[in-house]
């Protein structure tokens, strides 16, 4: 069994994969709606693993997560008409046993009971994407769509000279995501998204810094598998309640004129700190 590069002919209400537009267009509809404005969400589960040399693996947590997003229509005069993703992401540490949501977690290294900081990142927007000249960059099998992505992070500290446990110059990780669905769905012209889709999510990274390893050499290892929802309602109850309580903006994506910095989880925590701080 091979798979094979995408060449899809032309059909009646069927997208030509290896055409630049229509390539675009079925790319929109997995990141979320031909429709500017209309609100899709993904959700995922998985675990989190150590990785340390001369060690065996250790499950820390368990993981659930959720993104919900939008997109808009994006024109340049000289790459044409693509679009833009918005969104907001929320992933809770979860106990590795009873899958309860962490507040404290005991080091296992170093005894140290230390807070959990959860991941909620407001926003998590792309620039604008245009159509490859390629088409559509994923590959079909037997009716089947494979598309992949990695995405390797390598950008500046935001905590160093804040935390004696994380002096690392450079943040530095990598992104894998793999999403999975039907040709059918994915080549329909009338449908402004796609219905049923699997993805797979991992990453490569460093400790995070609320985990207060020190100088302990080693990486994270985390591996999730997902969906995207039909509604808010379809989420797990463990994510609403969650979000509902603890953070409410979550609940829709950001306005289509967003021009805000992206977040992460290290700049979060770097000005959690500088609050407790400015408080103590």
């Amino acid at each position: 069994m091979t798979i094979k590069m995408v060449h899809s002919a032309r059909s009646s209400n069927r997208l030509k994969l290896d055409d630049p537009n229509d390539g675009l267009t079925a790319t929109r509809k997995i990141f979320s709606s031909t429709i500017d404005g209309e609100e899709t969400i993904y959700a995922w589960q998985g675990k989190v693993y150590s990785h340390v040399p001369g060690e065996r693996d250790r499950h820390l947590f368990n993981i659930e997560g959720m993104n919900i997003r939008t997109t808009q229509t994006h024109k340049d005069e000289q790459r044409g008409v693509g679009f833009r993703m918005l969104s907001k992401e929320v992933m809770l540490f979860l106990d590795s046993t009873s899958n309860e949501t962490l507040r404290e977690w005991t080091n296992p290294w170093t005894d140290q009971r230390v807070k959990i900081f959860h991941v909620a990142n407001d926003p998590v927007n792309s620039r604008p994407i245009f159509p490859n000249k390629h088409g559509f960059e994923g590959n079909i099998l037997n009716g089947k769509v494979l598309l992949s992505y990695q995405i390797p992070l390598f950008y500046d500290n935001p905590l160093i000279g804040m935390m004696e446990s994380n002096q690392h110059e450079n943040y530095h990780a990598l992104e894998m995501f793999d999403f999975f669905l039907s040709e059918q769905d994915l080549t329909d012209e009338k449908s402004p998204r796609v219905s049923d889709i699997t993805i797979a999510w991992n990453r490569i990274s460093q400790w995070e810094p609320w985990m207060q390893m020190g100088d302990k050499k080693g990486e994270l290892i985390f591996d999730a598998a997902g969906t995207r929802v039909g509604s808010w309602n379809e989420l797990s109850r463990t994510l609403r309640n969650e979000i509902e309580q603890n953070y409410p903006k979550f609940q829709t994506p950001p306005p289509l004129d967003d021009a805000r910095t992206n977040q992460t989880t290290w700049r979060n925590y770097k000005e959690w700190l500088i609050a407790r701080q400015s408080n103590t």
